[in-house]
């Protein structure tokens, strides 16, 4: 330390690097004796990082040491779960040491064609084009620089720095931000910098890091569901271990690298069963389980469990092997002035080494001095040791691995702190406990107060080693699960729980009140948890198993602890849960989807209820996890400043390793927390506050749960095991209650007859003719496999036959072959229009009206509604839920049967679906539910005078799809084929993009309307870029160019120009092959300021294709996170001549509606309102501000724009253009409306 004391940033950054795990240090220290705490802040390492890049041009020794500090403040936020504020530094670190990089290294970038796996299905291979380092090698300058080297300098700065040091520090950096992609889901990004720094070891031989790339991307494509590449990656991992194995001194950073690949390749192996692809599937299953067991072992041997002993011989062990530099770690003095020296000549030893002789760890049963070199050498070197990580990037760059400084839990004897280790204002409940136990979360203030490093670095290896020992024991709780071998599964959980609470990772835990103990402590909010979403994945699985033997008594009699949890704690423990989980979209998904069951299971079932909540309704809390578990990864890309999506393509494309990312800012770090609150205790007005936020526009939520939800809910619901997935439904806005639907699917929408069906002549020449078109083709499934295929297959094979029959006819073009070509066209169009009648009647039946949008200036339904609420609830003693009722109202013209009616509907808003036999059997339990005969009555007499009502005029609604069914052509079901209705990734994208509009038309001194804007007169279009689309070419140019539109017809553009027109123009029209990413890339997208609204009239321009558990690919989604209201785009491929029809007809009818504008006589009637009420002027809030200041503003400006509320937006003529279409479904129903009701104005200047 004393070394160090004349360099505050390497001061710093040693101490940092020390405590990086330690988040919770205080955790225990009433009276702390050192201000490290301060030191190591957040805001601190900043301000010194900072200052040391402040120059210009920057020296390389701050390069380096800025890059450490923000490198390692990186890890300690990743432990905390906080990865998006990790990943910022992250960037920043890689971003300095690729420069430093580059002026040690000189490299050219090669193109590199691999092999690839699009689809998903075996055996479908693909080529892509990736980039790798080409002739890489040292400077001949720096080659110079070691005998210039004064090796008599104690500064810091005057040291040498050898290029093998900075190899090794880009590679851990590039291994740190590719690992926290995969995290977050930014599967291209991760795959990216992980095949970039995968090529640079193998091209300099550095067989351990090669190892640890290619571990990662084993797990990556076993993620993606590429098994293949899976498991070739990670057996070439395994082979490098086995052939380089003296390149590893250290015996635990092998042993974690050899444990991490068995858990890898028993991940994947259980994945292989759990799809039952393969038939083998029983094999795999074993082979997960003997993988799984050799993890355990290597984490278990002796090797580990040498270094445990008690408080007291932990003390002399450390003064044995560890000589402390007259310092503790905390700058205190100690008592070996001895120590002091001998970091000169060790510094000049090591120059020369390679990258790889560098990577020793500090050498166990050793006595030999701790420098800071070697030291930094040594927590390196594990990031090629360590291997592959969840959240487990730390482990990587700091060998975290460690010893057990511990006894047993049990133990009752002082630590090295000795009484009183629990913080009194966060743990009194538990302090006792604490002092008995010594607990995990006490043992940083001891560790802290002994100020011995050996005890810091063994942290560091305890914190590593834990968290691959909870992985390992996960994998192995998920085997077992398939044998529903319950008291075995709970004990794995016990022991997972032991691991992250328990000071020993060993003890057995047998007592019952020491398991009561464990229980209680993860079950607690625990401020800055080093094993935030470890925790979170241990409660989630509890819940999970909670609700299994929900009804199963002997296991609640004959088990431990585990099987008699409550309901209602459970609840709790899963809100913390949703909490520590919140930046992991994987696991949010999951806790939330379970959470949203549960409430909704609780409002309409005495058996799961739930204590009361006087703010919010289960349904509010259902709806509120439901629209949470929606976009989880796609919420990301919606906060550009942490995705960093088009600035991490770039770099590996281009090889500019300085433009990955330009600043450490967090300035909208902080919006993340739409996603959730920081604390549990935040969450009740957290979700207060998201209702109040939410546009009035109706959004409904759908998700379909299968696999694992469908045997859930039938044992929970005690329903036969005929239901083959659930259909979740929920309707929220600002104006009303939510309402939540759970129905159940019992029937397979298999292949649709046809009924008129060609004569048999016709049919084999029918059959003929499919045969030689699908000659040399291939229609690649872009979602791969969901949930959809197994309840309705029908859908994915009317798609196979539309690509094999709309690219192109082989034969001659013939008066028989075009005849037969047509009735094969029309047979399958006439096919997907009864899968969608079909799809409608089955999963919705009578509660299809849900969908629809709220009536619009409907005075006759309002009055009915008015009256039929106070009859029920003074002659029927009814509670009801208003909104639902006028919804139920609203739809009165269609069928609506007896189950709509359910006293719980009405009252909650909240419906579980039966099924009919099932319902009959129990149609005594029933009966509890039904409504009085009165109440039925008077509903009914409500339904039929509304019975008489013309056509009602109905607000958009905005669909937020769950990926599983985002494919399906939701806007052409019956019920929704008239409406106007746009679809969202997910909720929190709704309202960035309505805040994006929002705050342009305040910048632009414009009157900011409820929701966006656009003039189709102010247009650029790119017409046939390709040249090969004449009769589209002969079929819009002239009109353009009549309507005096910009644009392009026949020729490429290029990128700047479009990108240039995106953001000047209101509107951007593409009529050519595909989505046109082929001329703008969705990087280059993404990266605009402004967007306009799109048209995009190519084949499956508005498809997405998925991507295992990462962010699905999409132009469409590229283009909504670039701040386009609206984009119109096709899921599927499509005909030329019809799409076109189509086209046409949506332009048309856009430009009559602005040449139609006229004062709305709705607004002026309101502002007249206002003007007697004496509120024309008044301020308000600015999302409020529509509903009063802004119509009069609108109806006052007059030319300005002509636009409000009450006019057709431009997804209301889409549904009447699919009539334009030929095929009315195979091409009408692929156009759909990506983003938000947008209006249509009128400029000025136009």
């Amino acid at each position: 330390m004393h070394s160090l004391s004349g360099s505050q940033p390497g001061l710093l950054g040693f101490q940092q690097n020390l405590t990086c795990f330690f988040n919770n240090f205080n955790h225990g220290l009433k009276n702390p004796e050192s201000d490290i705490q301060s030191a190591v802040s957040a805001n601190n390492v900043n301000l010194v990082a900072s200052e040391l890049i402040a120059s210009d041009p920057v020296r390389s020794h701050s390069l380096f040491l800025a890059g450490y500090l923000y490198y390692d403040l990186c890890e300690r936020q990743i432990c905390r779960g906080r990865l998006f504020e990790g990943l910022s530094y992250a960037k920043e670190a890689f971003r300095l040491r690729s420069q430093l990089f580059k002026r040690k290294f000189t490299f050219s970038i090669e193109a590199l064609v691999e092999k690839y796996n699009e689809s998903g299905d075996i055996g479908e291979i693909a080529q892509t084009a990736i980039n790798g380092p080409k002739n890489l090698q040292v400077h001949r300058i720096v080659a110079s620089e070691l005998w210039s080297f004064d090796s008599s300098s104690s500064n810091l700065c005057g040291c040498y720095l050898s290029p093998w040091n900075v190899l090794q520090c880009y590679l851990e950096s590039i291994l740190q931000v590719g690992c926290i992609n995969e995290m977050i889901g930014n599967g291209v990004e991760a795959e990216s910098f992980l095949l970039w720094g995968k090529s640079i070891s193998c091209s300099q031989n550095l067989p351990l890091f090669e190892a640890t790339f290619s571990s990662i991307l084993g797990k990556l494509y076993r993620k993606k569901r590429l098994w293949n590449f899976a498991e070739q990656e990670l057996q070439s991992a395994k082979r490098i271990l086995v052939d380089s194995s003296s390149h590893c001194s250290c015996i635990r950073c092998r042993l974690m690298l050899e444990a991490n690949l068995d858990q890898q390749l028993g991940d994947l192996f259980r994945n292989l069963f759990d799809i039952s692809i393969i038939n083998d599937s029983k094999g795999k299953l074993s082979r997960a389980e003997v993988l799984y067991k050799s993890a355990l072992e290597k984490l278990n041997c002796s090797e580990w469990k040498n270094i445990i002993c008690d408080a007291e011989s932990n003390v002399d062990l450390a003064v044995r092997n560890t000589i402390i530099n007259g310092e503790d770690v905390a700058g205190n003095a100690a008592t070996q002035p001895e120590a002091i020296g001998a970091r000169k000549g060790r510094k000049t030893k090591n120059v020369s080494k390679s990258v790889m002789k560098e990577q020793h760890v500090i050498p166990e049963r050793r006595s030999s001095r701790v420098t800071r070199s070697r030291f930094r050498s040594s927590q390196n070197q594990s990031t090629t040791c360590t291997g592959e990580a969840q959240i487990e990037i730390s482990k990587h760059s700091n060998g975290n691995v460690a010893s057990k400084l511990s006894d047993t839990c049990w133990e009752k004897d002082s630590s090295l702190l000795g009484k009183g280790s629990c913080m009194e204002e966060l743990t009194s409940e538990i302090a006792c406990f604490c002092n008995q136990t010594k607990c995990w979360h006490c043992l940083p203030a001891e560790i802290m107060k002994s100020g011995l490093l050996i005890y810091f670095i063994n942290m560091k290896w305890e914190y590593a080693h834990r968290k691959l020992l909870v992985r390992i024991l996960t994998g192995t709780g998920k085997c077992l699960g398939y044998g529903d071998q319950t008291h075995e599964i709970h004990e794995v959980v016990w022991q997972s729980i032991s691991v992250l609470v328990s000071r020993n990772a060993y003890t057995q835990t047998c007592s019952s009140a020491h398991r009561t103990f464990l229980l209680d402590l993860i079950g607690r909010e625990t401020v800055g948890d080093t094993f935030a979403i470890e925790r979170a994945a241990i409660l989630y699985r509890i819940g999970w198993m909670t609700l299994k033997g929900f009804h199963s008594k002997v296991a609640r009699i004959d088990c431990c602890d585990l099987s008699k949890v409550q309901l209602s704690k459970t609840v709790h423990w899963l809100k913390l849960a949703f909490v520590l989980s919140r930046e992991v979209p994987v696991l949010f998904q999951k806790v939330s989807r379970l959470l949203s069951a549960i409430y909704l299971l609780s409002a309409t079932s005495e058996h799961f209820a739930l204590p009361s909540c006087k703010a919010l309704s289960e349904s509010h809390w259902a709806s509120y996890f439901h629209q949470a578990s929606l976009g989880t990864h796609l919420n990301n890309q919606f906060f550009p400043s942490t995705s960093g999506r088009s600035n991490a393509q770039r770099f590996v494309d281009s090889g500019d390793l300085n433009g990955v990312v330009s600043s450490c800012a967090h300035t909208e770090t902080s919006t993340l927390l739409r996603l959730a609150p920081g604390s549990v205790n935040d969450l009740e007005q957290f979700v207060m506050n998201f209702y109040v936020g939410l546009p009035g526009t109706a959004i409904i939520c759908i998700s379909l749960l299968g696999h694992d939800y469908t045997n859930l809910l039938q044992e929970l619901l005690l329903y036969p095991s005929s239901i083959h997935a659930w259909l979740l439904l929920s309707r929220l806005n600002s104006k009303n209650q939510p309402v939540v639907l759970l129905l159940p699917l019992d029937s397979v929408l298999e292949e649709v007859s046809d009924d008129a069906a060609p004569n048999d002549d016709n049919a084999r020449a029918c059959q003929e003719l499919r045969q030689l078109m699908n000659s040399g083709k291939k229609w690649h499934c872009p979602w791969g496999s969901t949930v959809v295929d197994n309840i309705a297959p029908a859908f994915k094979m009317i798609l196979e036959e539309n690509f094999m029959t709309s690219s192109g006819c082989p034969l001659e073009d013939t008066k028989s072959t075009r005849s037969l070509w047509w009735m094969v066209r029309k047979k399958v169009d006439h096919q997907l229009g009864k899968l969608l009648s079909n799809l409608e009647d089955s999963w919705l039946g009578p509660w299809r009206h849900v969908l629809l949008g709220d009536c619009l200036d409907c005075r006759s339904l309002n009055t009915v509604h008015k009256k039929l609420v106070q009859d029920l609830k003074s002659k029927c003693k009814m509670d009801i839920n208003e909104s639902y009722l006028k919804l139920f109202l609203g739809a009165a013209k269609f069928d609506i049967k007896e189950a709509c009616l359910s006293q719980r509907c009405l009252r909650k808003g909240c419906y579980t679906g039966k099924l009919e036999h099932h319902e009959q059997e129990n149609s005594q339990t029933n009966g509890i539910d039904d409504v009085s005969a009165l109440a039925s009555q008077l509903i009914r007499e409500a339904v039929n005078e509304l019975h008489m009502e013309d056509a009602i005029c109905r607000e958009p609604i905005i669909l937020v799809l769950d990926l599983e069914v985002q494919m399906l052509p939701w806007e052409s079901i019956p019920i929704l084929r008239q409406q106007e209705v746009y679809r969202m990734p997910s909720v929190g994208s709704i309202s960035i993009i309505l805040e994006r509009s929002q705050r342009y038309h305040e910048l632009a001194c414009t009157n900011a309307a409820a929701f966006p804007l656009i003039d189709p007169l102010d247009a650029f279009y790119l017409l046939n870029p390709s040249g090969d689309l004449s009769s589209t070419q002969a079929e819009f140019e002239n009109w353009f160019r009549d309507q005096n539109f910009e644009g392009k017809a026949g020729t490429v553009p290029t990128a700047e120009e479009l990108a240039t027109a995106l953001k000047s123009h209101d509107l951007y029209l593409y009529f050519g092959h595909g989505s046109g990413e082929q001329y703008l890339s969705k990087d280059e997208i993404q990266g605009l300021e402004k967007c306009a609204a799109t048209v995009l009239m190519g084949c499956s321009s508005g498809s997405l294709r998925l991507n295992g558990c990462y962010v699905p690919r999409g132009v469409s989604l590229s283009y909504i996170q670039a701040g386009s209201p609206v984009t119109i785009a096709n899921l599927w491929e499509v005909t030329d001549k019809d799409i076109d029809r189509f086209g046409k007809a949506v332009l048309n009818a856009w430009l009559r509606e602005r040449m139609d504008l006229v004062d709305c006589s709705q607004c002026n009637q309101l502002v007249k309102e206002f003007e007697a009420m004496k509120i024309k002027g008044r301020k308000g809030n600015s999302r409020k501000k529509s509903a009063s200041s802004n119509l009069t503003e609108t109806a006052n400006s007059g030319s300005s724009t002509n636009a409000c509320e009450h006019r057709p937006t431009v997804g209301s003529f889409v549904g009447r253009a699919r009539e334009s279409c030929t095929l009315p479904f195979l091409n009408g129903a692929s156009p759909v409306c990506y983003g938000v009701p947008t209006g249509i104005m009128k400029k000025k200047d136009l």
